[in-house]
């Protein structure tokens, strides 16, 4: 699974944001904390669930049981924004 091609993440400052932008106008724009933007940034190079939580939970030092369910939250919320390509 991957993030759709025209979802953009940027900092500024603190701050990271996350939109979509289709025909030079952004639709959607969620605010990101560091844990959704590393998933964000491994999903925009397409991967698997199970990767993502392998690498979440090394990174972060989390349970294995925690970073999946953590990671099925998060991409649950991003299908139902429509913002996955399976």
């Amino acid at each position: 699974m991957r993030l759709d091609k025209n979802f953009v993440i940027k900092r500024f400052g603190r701050n990271i944001i996350a939109f979509t932008v289709s025909s030079r106008r952004v639709e959607k724009i969620i605010r990101l904390n560091p844990t959704a933007e590393f998933i964000c940034r491994m999903l925009k190079n397409d991967c698997s669930k199970q990767d993502i939580v392998e690498r979440l939970s090394r990174e972060y030092s989390i349970d294995a049981d925690r970073a999946a369910e953590d990671v099925s939250v998060f991409i649950e919320s991003l299908r139902r924004h429509d913002l996955l390509v399976v």
